[in-house]
């Protein structure tokens, strides 16, 4: 009896059980309209810490040395938007998502 109990769980685990076997993807997918909310909240926070990072430059608060980087990090971050902006319009396209992190936590750095 406990050997067909057993076998029973066995079988069970290995016909059912692939997810145990099997790697996670590296791929997580959301809605559409979600990806499109989040990016208009980014592009918020970002369009605030350019206008902290002008104000900022224009006033003398920042050295020049600062003034250049964040001048290039909106360089970046116009190239980095016109690539999410055509993933959101054409979903086959690619987005270098680590980029667009990195991006946003410099616009955080400056903000706080």
């Amino acid at each position: 009896m406990r050997r067909r109990l057993f076998a029973a769980m066995l079988m069970v685990g290995l016909l059912s059980g692939c997810g145990v076997f099997t790697k996670p993807t590296d791929t997580t997918t959301i809605e559409r309209q979600q990806a499109i909310n989040a990016w208009a909240r980014a592009k918020i926070l970002y369009g605030r810490a350019v206008a902290l990072a002008e104000r900022a430059c224009a006033s003398g608060q920042w050295s020049p040395a600062e003034c250049e980087k964040a001048a290039q990090l909106h360089q970046q971050a116009k190239k980095l938007g016109a690539e999410v902006e055509a993933k959101l319009a054409t979903p086959e396209s690619e987005v270098d998502w680590s980029r667009v992190m990195k991006l946003l936590e410099l616009a955080i750095d400056i903000l706080l």
